[in-house]
């Protein structure tokens, strides 16, 4: 038998906020056109700066509380000409995360360099300042 419940508030019995167990959910979504510069739907972003071809930064809304989030992300091309697209997440000028923004950079295996690409979307989990 199959359960359904409909409510507005879930509270604890003492009338407090309810404690997720052990659930995080993400603290900065980004899905970005590079090769427009277009961001086509985004958390805690408050911009996104263009640093070349297939390199951008994104800067934070409210700060992270260190650097040593975690991130996840893809990237894809309509290009038949881009094969493999991955994205990077540090690069040789910045060796740590900051916390109010990320450098990434998006290569491609097949031609061994920055690529702009049509979707680059990234998740960062961490704890907000």
């Amino acid at each position: 038998m199959v359960s359904t419940v409909k409510t507005d508030v879930l509270e604890t019995l003492a009338a407090g906020p309810s404690v997720l167990t052990g659930q995080s959910a993400s603290r900065c979504i980004i899905h970005h056109d590079l090769g427009n510069q277009l961001t086509l739907n985004s958390l805690n972003v408050s911009s996104f700066t263009d640093d070349g071809t297939g390199i951008g930064t994104i800067n934070f809304s409210n700060n992270f509380s260190d650097g040593f989030y975690i991130m996840a992300g893809f990237a894809g091309s309509d290009d038949p000409g881009v094969a493999g697209v991955h994205i990077v997440t540090r690069t040789n000028a910045q060796l740590d995360n900051s916390v109010s923004s990320v450098k990434i950079s998006t290569v491609t295996s097949n031609a061994g360099g920055n690529v702009d690409v049509d979707i680059a979307c990234l998740l960062v989990n961490g704890d907000l300042a």
